[in-house]
């Protein structure tokens, strides 16, 4: 049977780690709720769900980063979300399994790239090593905003030089006669 009590900062300060196992202590007041003692005497608020039959744990953060009361109210949030059939776990994988910019422009560079000409492809492969790369690379593709996209796009035409008008000669007359 699982152990059931009001989780309070004094309950989870003094949870004593088990000789060579982890356990959990459920929270009486939000269903799913815990906080994991490991053996090592680290503890971690944890929320166990069910979606889809399958059984799910996902650990929201370590005691003493989080606060007992700051950790149940977030499981509160997710409890809401699992409670209208999300999955909050697999959003959470999900979104360390999106690519990362430098994955796509790598992509570009190998599967596009040679299919234009030469001057082009030097041009396109300067322009995303130079402008894109260093702002964007190592960011998920899920995280570029349209915002980003207006930025780096101001950024790339303040670099170009702007077709100059046709000038007028200096004496005013016309060079066709």
């Amino acid at each position: 049977m699982a152990n059931r009590l009001r989780l309070n900062e004094k309950a989870v300060r003094d949870a004593e780690p088990a000789d060579g196992r982890d356990y959990q202590i459920f929270d009486s007041e939000v269903r799913g709720f815990a906080v994991c003692v490991y053996r090592s005497g680290s503890r971690a608020f944890t929320l166990d769900y069910r979606h889809a039959g399958r059984q799910r744990r996902m650990t929201i953060g370590r005691w003493q980063e989080w606060t007992t009361t700051a950790a149940r109210e977030r499981a509160k949030e997710l409890r809401r979300e699992i409670d209208t059939g999300e999955d909050p776990l697999a959003q959470r994988e999900q979104g360390r399994e999106a690519p990362r910019f430098q994955d796509l422009i790598d992509r570009y560079v190998e599967v596009h790239l040679p299919n234009l000409a030469p001057t082009n492809a030097s041009d396109q492969r300067s322009m995303l090593k130079k402008l894109v790369a260093p702002d964007w690379g190592n960011r998920l593709v899920t995280e570029i905003t349209p915002y980003d996209v207006e930025k780096l796009l101001n950024k790339v035409a303040a670099g170009r030089a702007r077709p100059s008008r046709c000038s007028v000669p200096a004496s005013g007359g016309s060079d066709l006669g």
